[in-house]
C-alpha cells in the first residue's frame, strides 16, 4: 500500500491501482500508524507523501514482497498436491536418460511420489542431500559425505567423445597427447578431483591447450557432433542419437563408480530408487 501511495501521490489513486476502495486503503494506513505509534503519511499541497518512517517501511515491504509471494505460491502448490515429492539431485555429468523410467515407477507406486529433478550446479549432488535441499542424489565418483548412506549403481568408464568426422575418430583409443592440441569441453574451468585430470592428464603430464566451459551436457554433445572439439564423459551419460564416437582412454582405461546417496534412515527409498536406476546404468555402460 505504501509503495502504491508513494508512486501515485494519492491514497485514492493507490487504492484504485490495488483494487481497493479509498476507505479500505485509508483504514489500512491508519491501522498501521495506530499499531506502530508513528505517522506514515504527510500532506504536501494536494498530494500525499511518505514520512521518513513511511519510506523505510515501504522499502522493506518492497524487498520482502517477492519472498512472501514465492512462499504463498509454494504453500498453495503443496496444499493442492495429492502426493508427496521426491527431490532427486543430479550433476552436470549425468544425462538423466533414466528419468522417464523413474517417473513411471514413482507414479505407479501404491503410495505415489512426484519427482523433482534438481541440478547441482557448482556443487556435488550429495551436498544438496546433506544440506536438506534434496532427498536423494545420483553422483559419479567415490565421494562419501558425513551423515549420508549410499548404494552403488555401477562402475562406469570415462570415454573420449569425438565427432564421427573428427581426425581422432579413426583411432582405437585416445591418449592425453591426442587431446592436448584440441579444444576441450568441460563443465567447469576448475577440474573436479577424481576425474580425468588426475587419472588421465596428470600421469601423462599433458593437458588440453584450450578448455571451453560448457555447463550443459546437451551443449557439449552438440558441439562435439559439429566437430568443434572433444570431451571426456561417463559412458552412461553419452547420448546415443548423435554422430558421436565414444573411444576408450589409453594407456589404461579409467573407471568411476555411480552411486545413489541419501540421509541415513532413508534406507528403504534409497534401495528402491537404486533398484530402478541400476539396470539403466548397467546397460548403458556395456554399450
Amino acid at each position: 500500500m505504501l509503495a502504491a501511495i508513494r508512486s501515485t501521490g494519492s491514497v485514492s489513486a493507490a487504492a484504485r491501482s490495488l483494487g481497493l476502495t479509498q476507505s479500505a486503503a485509508s483504514h489500512q494506513v491508519k491501522e498501521a500508524e495506530r499499531r506502530l505509534g508513528i505517522t506514515l503519511l504527510a500532506r504536501r499541497g494536494r498530494s500525499v507523501i511518505l514520512t521518513q518512517a513511511g519510506e523505510t517501511l515501504a522499502d522493506s515491504a518492497a524487498a520482502c514482497a517477492p519472498l512472501l509471494m514465492a512462499a504463498e505460491t509454494k504453500a498453495q502448490e503443496l496444499g493442492h498436491e495429492d502426493a508427496p515429492r521426491l527431490r532427486l539431485a543430479f550433476g552436470l555429468q549425468d544425462g538423466i536418460a533414466w528419468a522417464p523410467d523413474l517417473f513411471a515407477h514413482l507414479r505407479g507406486r501404491a503410495a505415489p511420489l512426484r519427482l523433482d529433478l534438481i541440478l547441482a550446479a557448482g556443487e556435488r549432488p550429495p551436498q544438496l542431500v546433506q544440506q536438506g535441499r534434496a532427498d536423494l542424489a545420483v553422483d559419479i565418483g567415490d565421494v562419501a559425505l558425513a551423515g549420508l548412506k549410499r548404494e552403488m549403481l555401477a562402475k562406469d568408464e570415462l570415454v573420449c567423445l569425438v565427432g564421427i568426422k573428427h581426425r581422432l575418430a579413426s583411432k582405437k583409443a585416445i591418449t592425453a597427447a591426442d587431446v592436448a592440441p584440441e579444444t576441450y569441453f568441460a563443465h567447469a574451468l576448475t577440474p573436479q578431483s577424481g576425474f580425468e585430470l588426475e587419472g588421465f592428464f596428470r600421469p601423462a603430464q599433458r593437458t588440453p591447450a584450450h578448455v571451453a566451459q560448457i555447463e550443459t551436457l546437451g551443449g557439449i554433445f552438440g558441439l562435439i557432433a559439429s566437430g568443434a572439439g572433444i570431451s571426456i564423459q561417463p559412458r552412461a551419460a553419452v547420448a546415443t542419437d548423435l554422430p558421436i564416437k565414444a573411444l576408450p582412454l589409453a594407456p589404461r582405461r579409467l573407471y568411476l563408480p555411480w552411486y545413489v546417496h541419501a540421509k541415513r534412515g532413508n534406507d528403504a527409498l534409497l534401495r528402491e530408487v537404486t533398484a530402478v536406476l541400476r539396470p539403466h546404468f548397467e546397460t548403458r555402460r556395456r554399450r
